[in-house]
């Protein structure tokens, strides 16, 4: 019966360090995606988007326990906005544009260029 209520303990315990080690790893990896994609793109705004769309199906198991007597420090607080989905058509014209407007156009980008126009002529 003793063993019995050491290893039920035990469970929880572990339990609550897994979950408490997967929410400070996500908040991590949020953190370091939001930093990367800010330097990569300026913008905030896109920024927000990557971490969302990145770390949307990410999930914590069972229910985290938060002890109110613990500080943890300075919290981030990050808004999302919330991104519309382009058609197929303006997905191509956009690249169409980033292509056209590169300084230096490899042989590759060139021929890009002349498929995705002539996609969109046919569409």
């Amino acid at each position: 019966m003793k063993d019995m209520k050491i290893k039920d303990i035990v469970k929880k315990v572990i339990d609550v360090l897994y979950n408490i080690i997967v929410g400070v790893l996500t908040m991590l990896g949020k953190v370091i995606v939001f930093l990367i994609t800010l330097i990569q793109s300026n913008s905030v705004g896109k920024s927000k988007s990557a971490v969302k769309f990145i770390f949307s199906d990410v999930k914590l198991g069972g229910n985290p326990i938060v002890n109110p007597t613990v500080n943890n420090g300075p919290t981030i607080d990050v808004d999302f906005e919330v991104v519309e989905p382009k058609s197929k058509r303006q997905e191509l014209e956009d690249s169409l544009r980033y292509l056209k407007s590169k300084v230096n156009k490899t042989v590759q980008d060139k021929n890009n260029i002349g498929v995705i126009e002539a996609v969109l002529k046919n569409m």
